[in-house]
């Protein structure tokens, strides 16, 4: 079965390529700040955050560098973690 996010927060997320991936940058502050509260503060290491996108083979390798999408990705979910970390 597939979970579906809650109505409110569907809203507010933009879906990716897959049909269950969404991308919510306040997401990772608040699992940052939880893992920190329940665990008392320990040390976490985040080795993979990414997100997928639609295979366009029309696409030029100059558009496709143009990754508008990854750059705001990683913009927003870095600017979140450093919310998190003060």
């Amino acid at each position: 079965m597939l979970m579906q996010p809650f109505p409110l927060m569907h809203r507010l997320m933009q879906q990716a390529a897959s049909g269950w991936l969404y991308i919510y940058p306040p997401g990772i502050r608040q699992l940052l700040l939880y893992t920190k509260s329940k665990y008392n503060n320990p040390v976490i290491y985040i080795t993979e955050n990414g997100v997928d996108e639609h295979n366009n083979k029309t696409v030029s390798l100059k558009e496709a560098l143009n990754d508008r999408t990854r750059v705001s990705y990683y913009k927003k979910h870095l600017l979140y973690v450093r919310q998190a970390i003060r």
